[in-house]
């Protein structure tokens, strides 16, 4: 039996290749399920229910395990904060619509609504959509979540 000498270093070089190819295509198809579902939005929104989602979602945080769950958000945003009268929607119309929506118009909104605030030039949340669509530059928004220490789990108690 031949002995083969691989070199560690080209295995690891080899294995990087084919990860970044998995992530590249990954990423590939997320960003064609997320044009599909801003096509979504923009058909099934007005612009005043964007609006007032963006508002609703001002400084927070939408981790991919919740963001099915943006019409809660929005329901707490039309009742303790009147944002429907703000924005003139019916507020409960939205929220069915939302309910109903399919996942990837809800990661689509959500998405595009982070991107917004992550702007400095932002006009409207349309605009938004449109410079994703055209493939403008995304921002990263950069999260840091650090477990609560064990004193404030204990004053918590």
């Amino acid at each position: 039996m031949k002995n083969l000498n691989i070199n560690n270093e080209s295995q690891n070089n080899l294995c990087d290749e084919r990860v970044q190819a998995q992530v590249t295509a990954e990423l590939a198809r997320y960003h064609m399920l997320l044009a599909r579902g801003r096509a979504s939005a923009r058909a099934t929104f007005s612009e005043n229910e964007l609006w007032l989602m963006a508002d609703a979602l001002n400084g927070t945080v939408q981790l991919a395990e919740f963001i099915e769950y943006l019409w809660h958000e929005v329901s707490d945003a039309c009742h303790l904060d009147d944002l429907d009268r703000k924005w003139e929607v019916d507020g409960k119309e939205l929220v069915r619509k939302l309910r109903e929506a399919e996942t990837s118009t809800i990661f689509a909104l959500a998405d595009a609504i982070e991107q917004f605030w992550l702007r400095e030039d932002r006009r409207s949340v349309l605009d938004t959509f449109d410079e994703l669509d055209l493939g403008k530059p995304r921002l990263c928004a950069y999260h840091s979540f650090e477990r609560p220490s064990a004193e404030y789990e204990i004053a918590t108690r």
